[in-house]
């Protein structure tokens, strides 16, 4: 788990080594504070580093409560924003939303233990359980699914083991699903992070803050929003495309753009998309490689669609970022793609544990020539941001993740080929997956990169 004083560390020893390479933003940074005096410690960075955040010293940064850390970290963030990211914190700690604190419950009427299903606001039943907030010590959870259920590292669980189903150390899980697997971790330990590149969000949540990814953003903007508090789940989308430990490209740029608009109108979308043209061609005019990708949940180009309100101006919209060269991820729809799971107790390194999302109504099986131009890549069962503090984790069962990984992914392939087309990057996973029988072709991350 990420620790807010790690980052003024790792910030520390990062300004240390700018400064011994003679940087000339660090020397001056470094000279605000000590004039003229050279030969500078990592103790004196530290020293910098307090004085940047709003700290007297060293000694009192590393005093200062969770709360305090969190907030000067998001203050001096907000410095270079237009759009300043939201959070809520008091001396207890920090909350995304002030309308998403959440207190822990000992009983939810709408769940049955027995049969584990959850009643849904229409009146039937779900096997899918939420149990982000629930004090489950008294209950004996040895036969309920883990891969049907949402906990939090809020959420509290029975000391008796035989009370939990097998193999099952919630804590340990959680932290172990940070990994998507099939590769991941190893691409990031070679350097290929997605440093440099960058993506832009279109959604229609608001995006509050979180360790996994307040870095990386390099711009926010709201149009058209939702009432006060919003949605909490555009941080589970952001986490799983560029969050430090459980996400694809951890270094990647991302600006964030929150449509708000529930229903089918395009409008905004379209706003949002000539804006993102507008930022590529000002970053290109900079010297800076651009957008690369559009991460966008919604296929808005599907025939489906071509009847909405502000339509027109999507598509229009959609074809100036094509003619820019950014990749716009939903039209890989083109070629096939659906999200799989690891299943639970299953090694997320090893593409025989990846298995099919469960569905009440049965997928009927293409045939194999369709199989094999399906891509399937890793969407849920994995740990993302959580909805409450700053450092807050949830796993989620759901296949939600299923854009933000191709994004993610793509970003790492253009980090080692910048000229790679969607087109392109679609061909070679295609070539350099795993085949799976009636599931179709896992994404291998390794050998795709290889593959450059």
């Amino acid at each position: 788990m990420i620790e807010y004083i790690d980052i003024f560390k790792s910030q520390a020893k990062s300004l240390l080594k700018e400064y011994r390479a003679q940087n000339n933003e660090a020397k001056l940074r470094c000279q605000k504070v000590f004039g003229k005096k050279e030969d500078l410690s990592l103790m004196n960075m530290q020293h910098v580093i307090a004085k940047e955040y709003g700290f007297d010293n060293w000694n009192e940064l590393q005093s200062a409560n969770d709360a305090q850390l969190a907030t000067a970290l998001i203050e001096r963030k907000n410095l270079s924003m237009q759009k300043p990211l939201r959070f809520y914190a008091d001396d207890k700690g920090v909350a995304m939303f002030e309308t998403r604190k959440q207190k822990l419950m000992t009983v939810n009427s709408h769940i049955d233990f027995d049969n584990f299903q959850m009643q849904t606001p229409f009146g039937d039943f779900s096997p899918w359980l939420d149990l982000s907030y629930m004090d489950l010590s008294a209950y004996d959870l040895s036969k309920m699914d883990v891969s049907f259920v949402t906990y939090s590292d809020l959420t509290v669980w029975t000391n008796d083991t035989s009370k939990l189903p097998s193999h099952f150390q919630p804590k340990e899980f959680l932290e172990e699903r940070k990994n998507f697997g099939l590769g991941i971790k190893n691409l990031h330990k070679q350097g290929i992070t997605g440093q440099n590149r960058a993506v832009a969000v279109i959604d229609w949540r608001k995006l509050a803050n979180h360790l996994e990814y307040y870095q990386n953003i390099k711009g926010y903007e709201e149009l058209d929003v939702l009432p006060e508090g919003g949605d909490w789940s555009g941080g589970q989308l952001v986490s799983a495309l560029v969050g430090k430990t459980c996400g694809v490209a951890p270094d990647a740029d991302i600006y964030y753009y929150s449509v708000g608009t529930i229903g089918r109108a395009q409008t905004y979308y379209a706003l949002a998309l000539n804006q993102i043209c507008d930022l590529h061609e000002e970053l290109i005019k900079n010297g800076k490689n651009g957008i690369d990708a559009v991460c966008l949940l919604r296929s808005l180009l599907l025939p489906c669609f071509q009847d909405d309100e502000g339509a027109a101006e999507f598509r229009q919209a959609a074809e100036r970022a094509q003619k820019l060269g950014i990749c716009l991820s939903f039209d890989y729809q083109n070629y096939g793609a659906i999200g799989v799971g690891c299943k639970i107790g299953g090694d997320v390194e090893n593409f025989e544990d990846f298995e099919l999302f469960h569905s009440k109504n049965p997928r009927r099986i293409p045939d194999e020539r369709r199989l094999r131009q399906t891509l399937c890549f890793p969407a849920g069962r994995h740990t993302v941001a959580g909805n409450d503090t700053l450092k807050s984790y949830i796993f989620s069962p759901y296949p939600t993740n299923l854009e933000a990984y191709k994004c993610g992914l793509y970003l790492l392939a253009k980090s080692v080929q910048s000229h790679l087309t969607g087109q392109d990057f679609w061909q070679k996973a295609l070539a350099t997956g795993d085949f799976r029988e009636n599931i179709g072709v896992i994404i291998n991350p390794q050998r795709l990169i290889e593959a450059q």
